[in-house]
């Protein structure tokens, strides 16, 4: 209610110096009611608005909002690095480097995805530059840090490098910020956490995991009681690992189904992937072997429509060598 006032009153008084700003801000918490395709888009205009009124820090916040957003999203990462490249290149001309440096993770995490072959190199030698800026702006700037760690979580678990999971589980958890700053990526650092933490109960047995899993479900819960479209995929697949971990099979395979469908139906490539790619591990885990290669197949057709070539083929190497496919 707030925001849309906000941006009611901008519009009503004309107040274009504050305009970047407003949206830059309030942007965060509308996408945590309408759909976050569509949300994320103000950022777009936000970063308009802000240039016309000359206040590049918030037309550079705009512009770092977006395309960290763009990332969970769903859309395609050829498009994503597009935008990245357009979005970094205007910070990277306006000398905004504390912004600058939170995208350098995002990059990390696309180029692994995609594969560093794949990642254009100009894009890879623009990531690489940043190396001492960034330590020195992550030093200064804790939200930096946090992504950064973040980033780190989320390649050693899209990638279940399990050697070095439980360490960069730890390292973001105990990072403590409490800033709105990072409002927008609240969702997300939920939504990974809480599949780590269950993945890393089962490897463990360790009971923080599971109660940490569990906390981490039940905030997913009360944001998809706000937002079905956005929120509530993610909370059945956070259900569906929690059932696994209790050995509540029959549940589990109904949670599963309903993230696949609901991430599909609300246009999550990304989410969809992964939601069949856990159920395959689910139903190998059980001994349905069959269901299980039938979501694995699903899995790595739906990381090659996202983009993510690099995690597709490793998706099926995995799968080769679980089912000795010829």
């Amino acid at each position: 209610r707030y925001v849309k006032l906000a941006k009611k009153l901008v519009s009503q008084f004309d107040a274009k110096e504050v305009a970047g700003e407003v949206i830059a801000i309030s942007t965060q918490a509308i996408g945590y009611i309408e759909p976050m395709q569509s949300a994320i888009e103000f950022h777009v205009l936000g970063h308009k608005s802000a240039l016309e009124a000359g206040d590049i820090g918030f037309a550079s916040m705009n512009c770092s909002l977006y395309i960290s957003n763009l990332l969970w999203s769903g859309l395609n990462l050829n498009q994503v690095q597009k935008e990245f490249d357009k979005a970094h290149s205007f910070m990277e001309q306006h000398s905004t480097w504390s912004l600058l440096v939170i995208t350098g993770p995002l990059l990390q995490s696309i180029g692994k995805l995609v594969s560093v072959e794949e990642l254009p190199l100009f894009q890879e030698r623009k990531y690489q530059s940043l190396g001492p800026m960034a330590e020195f702006h992550r030093e200064k700037n804790p939200f930096a840090t946090k992504i950064f760690y973040l980033h780190n979580m989320y390649q050693t678990f899209i990638f279940r490098n399990f050697d070095r999971l439980e360490d960069t589980a730890d390292e973001f958890i105990d990072f403590k910020i409490q800033t709105w700053t990072a409002l927008n990526t609240h969702n997300v650092q939920c939504f990974i956490c809480g599949l780590v933490s269950f993945l890393l109960y089962r490897r463990t047995n360790k009971n923080v995991w599971f109660e940490r899993g569990s906390e981490f479900k039940l905030m997913m819960k009360r944001w998809s009681e706000c937002s079905e479209w956005n929120f509530l995929h993610k909370f059945h697949l956070l259900e569906a690992e929690e059932h696994f971990c209790n050995k509540r099979l029959e549940e589990a395979k109904l949670s599963y189904d309903a993230a696949v469908s609901f991430s599909k139906k609300h246009k999550f490539v990304n989410d969809e992937a992964l939601a069949c790619e856990l159920a395959g591990y689910f139903f190998l885990e059980i001994g349905e072997r069959s269901r299980s290669l039938e979501y694995f197949i699903d899995a790595h057709e739906k990381y090659h429509e996202w983009g993510a070539t690099a995690k597709a083929t490793s998706v099926y190497k995995y799968v080769e060598s679980i089912f000795r496919l010829r």
